[in-house]
C-alpha cells in the first residue's frame, strides 16, 4: 500500500488515528477527518494499525486509494503508546494530532486549530468531547458522565486540569524532546490502560516549562459509548484502572500526601451520600438528588475506587484488568 502523499510541500498537521480491531468506527473517524473545511495541502492523516484482526486494512486501502493525503502504517509492537510513537516517527506535520479511532470531528475542527496555531502556538492544545451512542442507554446513565468538558472559556491550562488524549494536539519537536509516550502506560490490545497522555503532560510541565497547554472549547469532538461502559461494574473496574494509571503516571512523581486521609474523607462522604439517598427515596424524583442507584454510585463511589487503586499502586498490589 501506498505510504505517501502526493503533495510535496510538508502539511502543518499530521492527524493520527491509532486503531486496533475496531473497522467500523475507524470508518466514521477517518471520514471525518478527511472531509474538513481545510484544505488537504494542509494535513495528511495516519492510520496507525496496531495489529488489528479485523478488515482494518481494507477500510485504510478503501481511504488512502480515494484520498491521497491518507496514509496506512502497521505498527506491531502491541500498545496504544507504541502506536503513537509511530505516529511521531511517520509524521510530517508540525503538529502531531491524536483522534481517537471512536471519535469523529466536526468539520471546522482543523481549522480552527490551525487558528489556535497560529495566535497561541501553544506547545500542546485540544478541547472537549461529548458522547453519542449506538446503543440505548440506562436510565441512571447522564450523558456528562460520558463527556470531557472542562469549560466555555478558552485558556491556557493550569496544572490541575489535563487535556483529553482522544482530541489532542502536539508540536512535534515537543513529542521528540520527551522522547514520546511512555510505552508502560495506556491500552494494550484488550488490556484496559490509562494514564499515557497526562504522563506526557505532566513530564512537558516539569521539563519544558516555558510551554503551554492550551485549551479551546470550540475543539470539541464527538466521542462513541459502547455499551459495556454503560454498566457501574465498568464503571467502578475502569475507576480502579484509573487510579493505577495515574499514579504511574504523574502522582507518584509528585510530593508525597496522604492518601489514607483522602481516602476516608470520601468514604465519609459517599456514607453521606447514600444516607441521603435513601432519605429521598420517598420524595418526587424532581426533589432527589440522586434519581438512580446508578447516578449515586457514579458520583460518589467513583472517587474511592479510583483512590484504592491509587493505593493498590503505591503498595505495589496492583492487578491487570481486562476490557471485556
Amino acid at each position: 500500500m501506498d505510504q505517501t502523499t502526493t503533495s510535496n510541500a510538508s502539511p502543518v498537521l499530521s492527524v493520527a488515528i491509532c486503531t486496533y480491531n475496531r473497522a467500523p468506527l475507524l470508518v466514521e473517524a477517518v471520514r471525518s477527518v478527511v472531509t474538513q473545511e481545510m484544505d488537504p495541502n494542509w494535513y495528511e492523516v495516519l492510520i496507525i494499525d496496531n495489529n488489528s484482526k479485523d478488515e482494518t486494512p481494507e477500510v485504510s486501502r478503501q481511504f488512502c486509494d480515494k484520498y491521497p493525503n491518507v496514509r496506512y502504517i502497521k505498527e506491531t509492537k502491541q500498545g496504544h503508546s507504541h502506536a503513537r510513537n509511530r505516529a511521531i516517527e511517520e509524521s510530517r506535520g508540525t503538529y502531531v494530532v491524536y483522534l481517537d479511532d471512536d471519535g469523529k470531528a466536526p468539520k471546522a475542527w482543523l481549522e480552527t486549530a490551525r487558528e489556535i496555531i497560529e495566535t497561541q502556538a501553544p506547545g500542546m492544545f485540544g478541547g472537549s468531547f461529548f458522547p453519542y451512542y449506538t446503543s440505548p442507554k440506562p436510565k441512571w446513565f447522564k450523558d456528562i458522565y460520558a463527556a470531557n468538558d472542562i469549560g466555555g472559556e478558552a485558556r491556557v491550562l493550569e496544572s490541575q486540569k489535563s487535556l483529553t488524549g482522544g482530541n489532542f494536539f502536539v508540536r512535534k519537536e515537543v513529542l521528540v524532546q520527551l522522547n514520546g509516550f511512555s510505552p508502560e502506560l495506556g491500552m494494550c490490545g484488550d488490556q484496559i490502560g490509562l494514564g499515557d497522555e497526562d504522563d506526557v503532560q505532566f513530564r512537558m510541565s516539569r521539563d519544558m516549562p516555558t510551554e503551554v497547554r492550551y485549551y479551546d472549547p470550540r475543539l470539541n469532538i464527538l466521542h462513541w459509548v459502547r455499551p459495556d461502559k454503560m454498566t457501574l461494574g465498568f464503571v467502578l473496574k475502569g475507576s480502579f484502572v484509573s487510579g493505577q494509571s495515574a499514579y504511574r503516571a504523574h502522582l507518584g512523581k509528585r510530593a508525597e500526601r496522604s492518601w489514607l486521609v483522602l481516602l476516608c474523607k470520601q468514604l465519609t462522604k459517599a456514607l453521606l451520600g447514600f444516607v441521603l439517598f435513601c432519605v429521598q427515596r420517598p420524595l418526587p424524583s424532581k426533589h432527589r438528588r440522586y434519581q438512580y442507584f446508578g447516578n449515586y454510585v457514579f458520583e460518589n463511589a467513583r472517587s474511592i475506587v479510583t483512590t484504592l487503586g491509587i493505593l493498590s499502586e503505591k503498595w505495589g498490589v496492583g492487578h491487570k484488568t481486562q476490557r471485556t
